[in-house]
């Protein structure tokens, strides 16, 4: 599964099908421990799977001499809002603050997908015509793509990370 890596004022979605945050980042930001995030989780599973699939992943990391394997969980945005709602913290404002800047990355990649969507009808309109030419190599797509970027502002490999400007 390759996993997309957006970044909006620290917060961190990672979009396979559709956006997530980590619970690691979740528990640290909300100032709570994981162990206890995931407790949580585990014992609200069944009214989070309401939402969609609650992918539980594994992540290993060294510790001194050995090494120790984490659990956490990818939640989508109304999965996030319900163990936000549940979860208690210390400092109020703190998690008050991190739901906001949750909230505002969730809307900022529901605006981009808007653009994206208005942006591929174009991107397989001029591949089907290319591919109507005679004698149309690898090569050809390849150019086309190039010339695409180039003319939207992008380099190789952004346009994954493209503004709604440039896509639009």
């Amino acid at each position: 599964m390759t996993n997309l890596i957006i970044k909006n004022n620290d917060i961190e979605l990672t979009q396979s099908k559709e956006p997530r945050i980590d619970s690691r980042l979740v528990a640290e930001e909300m100032g709570i421990t994981h162990k206890s995030l995931m407790n949580l989780i585990r014992s609200n599973k069944n009214d989070l799977k309401e939402f969609g699939s609650l992918p539980f992943q594994k992540a290993s990391r060294k510790r001194g001499v050995g090494g120790v394997t984490i659990t956490y969980v990818l939640l989508n945005e109304n999965q996030f809002d319900l163990i936000s709602r549940i979860a208690r913290g210390k400092n109020h404002k703190q998690i008050i603050d991190f739901k906001v800047r949750v909230t505002k990355a969730f809307a900022n990649r529901r605006e981009r997908e808007k653009v994206k969507r208005e942006y591929l009808p174009f991107y397989h309109q001029s591949r089907y015509a290319l591919s109507m030419m005679k004698d149309v190599k690898k090569y050809h797509y390849i150019n086309l793509a190039k010339a695409e970027n180039r003319f939207t502002g992008l380099y190789s490999g952004e346009r994954q990370t493209a503004n709604e400007q440039q896509l639009g």
